[in-house]
C-alpha cells in the first residue's frame, strides 16, 4: 500500500507516490493466517540509493500501533521468516522502512487476518516432535527424532512472533527448555536443519 500525494498545478493533475522506493511485495492484504504460522516476508527495491539496514513492525490495530518484529536487518536481505502472533485480529498490517536518512524506502501491506489455534499439537512430519510438560512452569523438555546426531537449531518466539531466544548447535535429540525470566503465555519454537525448516510448536507457560 503506498501513499500518495495528488497536486493540482495551472491545471495539471499530478500523483506524486511518495516512499516508493521499496515494494512491500507479501503479505499484500486479505489473507488468513493462524497465531504460529510461518511466514515469509518479501520486499523489493524499486529505487536503490542510500541504502541501509531495514526494521520490520507489525501492527493489529489497523497502522496506529507499531510494533517491531526485526530491527536492522541487512540492507541485502529481501525477505524474512516471520512467526504470526499470537493475539487475534482482522485488521493486522507490515511495515518495511529502511534506516536511510531520507526515510523514502517504506511501504505498508493491506489488513490481514490473524486467526486463533488454541490447540497445542505440534507439526506432523516424521520428526517426532514432542513436548512434556506441556504447559510448563519452571521447566519443559522437547524430544524428537535424531538418530544421526545432525546438528539442529531451535528458534523461539514470543507471542508477539518476536525471536526471544536461539539454541544453535542441538545435537541430541533432547532439549531442556528454561523458563527463567519469561512471562505467563503462548510460545512459539521452529526446528530446523541443514538451514532448512523442519518442523514447529507451541509452548505454554503458566
Amino acid at each position: 500500500m503506498k501513499t500518495r500525494l495528488i497536486l493540482l498545478l495551472s491545471g495539471f493533475l499530478f500523483v506524486l507516490q511518495t516512499n516508493a522506493h521499496v515494494n512491500l511485495v507479501s503479505p499484500a492484504g486479505g489473507e488468513v493466517f493462524n497465531t504460529g504460522d510461518t511466514v515469509n516476508i518479501q520486499w523489493e527495491i524499486v529505487i536503490s540509493h542510500n541504502t541501509e539496514n531495514w526494521d520490520l513492525f507489525f501492527s493489529g490495530d489497523g497502522g496506529i500501533t507499531w510494533n517491531p518484529i526485526e530491527l536492522d536487518i541487512t540492507e541485502d536481505s529481501l525477505n524474512y521468516q516471520w512467526v504470526v502472533p499470537g493475539t487475534p485480529t482482522s485488521v493486522g498490517q507490515i511495515r518495511i522502512v529502511m534506516d536511510n536518512v531520507g526515510n523514502d524506502y517504506e511501504d505498508f501491506s493491506e489488513n490481514f487476518t490473524i486467526e486463533s489455534v488454541t490447540s497445542i499439537s505440534e507439526s506432523k512430519n516424521g520428526f517426532g516432535l514432542k513436548v512434556f510438560p506441556n504447559p510448563m512452569t519452571e521447566n519443559t523438555v522437547i524430544t524428537f527424532a535424531n538418530p544421526d546426531s545432525e546438528r539442529h537449531i531451535l528458534i523461539f518466539y514470543n507471542s508477539e512472533g518476536k525471536k526471544i531466544r536461539e539454541m544453535t548447535d542441538v545435537k541430541s535429540d533432547r532439549v531442556l527448555f528454561k523458563r527463567n525470566n519469561l512471562e505467563s503465555g503462548m510460545y512459539f519454537y521452529h526446528l530446523f536443519s541443514k538451514n532448512e525448516f523442519r518442523a514447529s510448536g507451541k509452548i505454554i507457560i503458566e
